[in-house]
């Protein structure tokens, strides 16, 4: 598979995911711990948002070589 975008779309990009981990981490640890848990605890959210793109990247990962050898789930 080839990446047609331009760094500026890829750039573009970054920033929206970013951005919706940062309100999806938000919303779950204020779910989970209470309003306003996140505000005060922002190196929770931050864990939060290493985790979630750590998931994303084994599992694009995986992926791609499983497209590369032609395997399917």
């Amino acid at each position: 598979m080839q990446i047609t975008a331009t760094y500026d779309e890829l750039f573009e990009q970054a920033k929206q995911t970013t951005s919706f981990y940062l309100r999806a981490g938000k919303r779950e640890i204020d779910d989970l711990f209470g309003t306003g848990y996140a505000e005060q605890h922002p190196e929770l959210l931050m864990t939060f948002m290493q985790v979630a793109h750590g998931e994303f990247k084994t599992s694009s990962q995986q992926k791609s070589l499983q497209d590369l050898n032609g395997e399917s789930l």
